[in-house]
């Protein structure tokens, strides 16, 4: 009979606990406030946090009346820049943080505010698709871990969606009730609250959103109240259209106009001779 031929099985390496250890740690993300600390850079008062918003308007809203304004439809920037806007609409603010930028995770920004009667608020913006209980306790982590949560009475916590987990909303109670421990009010905003409080403020909306927001958010007698106003967005674009000496006397004498040197490069027409073409050049 022949002999069946028997393959030799090549024994496994042992690897020490050490090594395994190794390997476990490269495949573990970061989570929660580590990953904030280690991926992202803190910007104290960026100037683009301050700019007018950039970019198209969002898509006009559909014949029926909307209940909430599309935040997601903002950038990131812009997102943040209309918290920005909204935080000072109640107060001053005094110091805006930026966490991350255009070439990292974006993570929010936080902004100081001094109310009216002294008291000190902060505000964290987070434009989330989804916004669950483990990014919840990240936000109240770090707001606890500054030293501004010494002095702060109020936390406001502005989210771009709206919470679809129920267990969201039972852990925004236990944060109430830990924060209202230390003296300090809660109050988040999702895309719900966020459009009530901007209902008040129709500026805002023209600025980020457009006039046709306007319409459909806020009351006729608020949006008679713009008929002369001009959104941020037009006045960012109006001094390349207009002749350099009329724009840098409208620089003048409207709060946000900008004079022509400091107008976008792209919007800025020129004659092959390099002179400045028609005074309405676009």
């Amino acid at each position: 009979m022949a002999k069946r031929k028997t393959s030799k099985k090549t024994p496994k390496k042992k690897t020490s606990r050490k090594a395994l250890k190794k390997k476990a740690s490269k495949k573990t993300p970061k989570k929660g406030a580590a990953a904030r600390q280690g991926t992202s850079r803190r910007v104290e008062d960026p100037a683009w946090l301050v700019s007018p918003p950039t970019g198209e308007e969002p898509k006009p809203p559909a014949a029926s009346r909307p209940s909430e304004l599309p935040f997601l439809a903002l950038g990131w920037e812009n997102f943040e820049r209309l918290c920005r806007r909204l935080a000072d609409a109640s107060g001053t603010v005094e110091k805006a943080w930026a966490y991350g930028s255009s070439g990292y995770g974006q993570l929010g920004i936080d902004v100081l505010v001094r109310g009216k009667d002294g008291s000190y608020e902060v505000w964290q913006s987070k434009r989330y698709k989804q916004f669950g209980t483990s990014a919840l306790t990240d936000a109240v982590e770090v707001f606890l871990k500054a030293n501004w949560s010494k002095s702060a009475t109020r936390f406001v916590l502005a989210v771009a969606c709206n919470p679809a987990n129920p267990k969201v909303i039972d852990a925004l109670e236990k944060a109430r009730d830990q924060l209202r421990s230390r003296d300090i009010a809660f109050e988040p905003l999702f895309a719900t609250e966020l459009t009530q409080e901007l209902k008040e403020h129709p500026r805002i909306i023209d600025d980020f959103f457009g006039r046709a927001w306007v319409n459909q958010i806020c009351s006729p007698e608020q949006l008679a109240e713009l008929a002369n106003h001009l959104s941020a967005r037009t006045l960012a674009l109006l001094p390349s259209r207009l002749h350099p000496s009329t724009a840098d006397g409208l620089a003048r004498s409207i709060p946000g106009f900008r004079s022509l040197d400091k107008a976008p490069a792209t919007c800025r027409h020129r004659s092959s001779a390099g002179a400045m073409s028609s005074p309405i050049c676009c």
